[in-house]
């Protein structure tokens, strides 16, 4: 009996050595006070788990990064979370700028803007007479090095375009074909043409002649 309670002594002891050592410093700490230390710098989850309770991150270094899918509620996703995705069934905060490198898809409910609306100008296309271009974004610059009739490509239902011609050169664009508008309009410099796409047309929103 004493040899196993001699081992079972030294195990102990080897233990507690194991636990100051990990947390960095040895000092005169108790052994919860160690495990606790050891819980602040480093937390490996390697299986599903649940936590339940708040979660504080702080500190240089303090990065949550996950590897696989991060899913905050119990709600199902409509898209398919396929690796490096992220769900949230509740609300969602953003209380500094937050960038989306990819498509924005909205569901049910309104978009609301509380400041500025602010959409950012494509690079000018130069346009040619009688050849189509195809805009690469909602505001759209275009240029011409003379009087010309382009046509537009047909863009994506439910895209809006705004076209203004920044050059002193006069750019047609003619009531016909994909191009459903009030009229002929001749764009002259800094004049506007606004559309919306019903996936084969371009219909006329509005214009201004500046």
């Amino acid at each position: 009996m004493r040899p196993n309670l001699i081992f079972l002594g030294r195990l102990l002891v080897a233990a507690l050595l194991v636990s100051f050592v990990v947390g960095g410093v040895v000092s005169a700490q108790g052994p919860y006070q160690r495990f606790e230390n050891i819980l602040t710098k480093k937390l490996l989850v390697t299986d599903a788990s649940t936590f339940r309770g708040d979660m504080t991150f702080s500190g240089t270094g303090s990065d949550l990064t996950v590897t696989g899918n991060l899913k905050v509620g119990n709600g199902t996703p409509t898209v398919t979370q396929n690796g490096e995705d992220a769900y949230v069934e509740g609300s969602f905060e953003a209380d500094g700028p937050a960038r989306f490198d990819s498509t924005i898809t909205q569901g049910d409910g309104d978009t609301i803007v509380a400041d500025k609306l602010k959409v950012v100008a494509q690079t000018a296309i130069t346009v040619t007479n009688g050849a189509a271009f195809t805009a690469t974004g909602t505001y759209q610059p275009i240029q011409a090095a003379s009087t010309v009739t382009p046509t537009i490509t047909a863009g994506t239902a439910g895209q809006a375009l705004v076209l203004i011609n920044t050059s002193a050169q006069s750019i047609v664009i003619v009531d016909t074909g994909n191009q459903v508008l009030a009229s002929t309009v001749t764009l002259g410099q800094y004049d506007t043409l606004t559309l919306w796409a019903d996936g084969t047309r371009w219909v006329e929103i509005s214009r201004s002649n500046n």
